[in-house]
């Protein structure tokens, strides 16, 4: 990654974990109101991600993928608060996990028109043994909002970009 671009009101929250012996990061930016964060402030927002992900993703991954940390990043300046959330939270599903080339596609809705497309994530779950995911069976995939990650830490308060909506695709059962 190249020097950080510094912008007002806003924290860049690093998602990475590992996939058998491969690593991967996911990164999505909240925009907050208020003063800037603390390094307090920014560990309960971390705090309640890693919480939210162990929650809503572990169930969905195999037990050789599991998130090792979170990283925020007020992108104020190069002064700013930032930390990091260790974790070891690993996947809850039997089975062998994915190939790499595939993987549950996040995409965030957003009103502005860029080349590159639009933002979005891509999160490693299930396993070998259920059916493709390019199939989608009806019924047995649902939109997941995941507003329990809009993390309230009182004052400043963080929330996606005005206007964003941020859904996964799960499996209801498999």
């Amino acid at each position: 990654m190249g020097a950080p671009i510094y912008t007002d009101d806003v924290i860049r929250v690093a998602f990475e974990g590992t996939v058998g012996a491969r690593q991967w990061s996911n990164i999505v930016h909240y925009k907050f109101s208020g003063g800037g964060p603390s390094v307090g402030d920014l560990t309960t927002m971390g705090d309640a991600l890693a919480g939210d992900w162990e929650s809503l993703m572990t169930p969905y991954q195999d037990a050789d993928t599991a998130l090792t940390g979170v990283k925020l990043t007020d992108l104020t300046s190069a002064l700013s608060a930032q930390t990091t959330i260790g974790a070891d939270l690993v996947g809850t599903r039997t089975g062998a996990y994915l190939p790499a080339s595939a993987s549950v596609l996040v995409t965030y809705d957003v009103a502005v028109r860029y080349r590159g497309g639009h933002p979005r994530n891509y999160i490693s779950v299930g396993v070998q043994a259920e059916p493709p995911y390019s199939a989608r069976p009806p019924g047995r995939w649902r939109v997941l909002p995941l507003h329990g990650s809009r993390a309230r830490t009182g004052r400043p308060r963080f929330d996606p970009p005005a206007g964003a909506r941020q859904d996964v695709v799960v499996p209801t059962s498999m």
